[in-house]
Formats: C-alpha cells, structure tokens, sequence
C-alpha cells in the first residue's frame, strides 16, 4: 500500500483527485466525500485498555479534520459502510454477549451453594464469542484503512492507497519547472 501527499484544496475540491479506486487502482464509479481525523491518536503495542480509550476520546476532541472525497470502483464502493458495520456490529455483539454471559453466570450461582457447571460453562463461552467476536472481525478490517495524516502549510499525507491511485494522482499534476537562479 502506497501514501500520497495533497494539498488541502486537492482533497476537498471535486474533481481535483483522479478517478482512480483508492483500494485497487481500477476506474472509479463511487465518490465519497469522507471526513477524517488528521492527527489520529497514537497508541503503543501494549497498553491498558483505558488509557487507550483517554487518548481515542483526546484525539476526537483536538484533532483538525479534512473532507476527503474518495473514490472507489465497484468493488469497493461499500469501503466505509463495511468498516462501519464491522465496527459497531461488533461492539452490539460484545456488550450482547457479556449482558448474556452476566445473565448466565447469574442463573448459574442463584440460590445454589456450587455453580451449576453447565451454565457456567455457557456463561465462558459467551464471554469468549463476545471477545474474539469483536476482535478478529475488528482487527481484519481496520489492519490497513485508508486515512489522512496532517502536514504543514496545508499538505496532506493519503495514507494505505493503492499503488495505481498513487501513480494517478502524480500522473495528474504538472511537473513543476526547474528554478532558474
């Protein structure tokens, strides 16, 4: 996956982009114009879960955001509606199956002195499902997404583009003349 740089005006203005399918490269048939976060936040391999939600919170709160028109072909025209879908699909089923596997474990330990080993047993699997559930589906789509990162003096660094939008967005511009001193 390639990265390109443009400038602000570039990405917002339509018609400033080739048409180009930023995931594959073949002629683009959907537009979209997407607005995404130029400084999104940065975490470290381990980290505690809620230092890691502090710094997402931070990031949405004080990051600049640009209006990005992407272009994709037919192929890929539902990039975002799927990255989406996966996403809060996946945390409905995490927070379902933890609400289960609270309710099971319940079931299984009310009014008795040793928990019945079934219902404990499905109270772990729910709580198993519910994790791997949400984070393999989520860590699949989001490994190389397609984002912005921003630059000074308005440039801006299209990050996990595909090689042949890359080249279409070079092809597009003029080759700037060599200064005479």
């Amino acid at each position: 996956m390639a990265h390109v740089v443009v400038t602000q005006e570039e990405a917002e203005r339509k018609g400033r982009l080739p048409a180009v399918c930023m995931c594959c490269g073949a002629p683009a048939t959907t537009f979209v114009t997407r607005r995404l976060m130029l400084k999104p936040p940065q975490f470290s391999q381990v980290e505690v879960a809620e230092i890691a939600a502090i710094k997402a919170i931070h990031a949405l709160a004080t990051s600049d955001y640009i209006q990005l028109r992407t272009s994709f072909c037919e192929k890929h025209r539902h990039y975002w509606t799927i990255k989406k879908i996966v996403m809060f699909g996946g945390v409905a089923l995490f927070f379902f199956s933890m609400f289960l596997t609270a309710a099971l474990g319940l079931a299984a330990t009310i009014n008795r002195r040793d928990p019945h080993p079934i219902l404990a047993g499905m109270a772990v699997c729910c709580a198993v499902i519910g994790f791997f559930g949400f984070i393999i589906p989520l860590v699949i789509v989001w490994r190389r997404p397609i984002r912005a990162f921003g630059l000074d003096k308005g440039l801006v660094v299209v990050d996990n583009v595909s090689d042949a939008y890359a080249d279409a967005v070079k092809a597009t511009r003029r080759p700037q003349e060599p200064e005479t001193k």
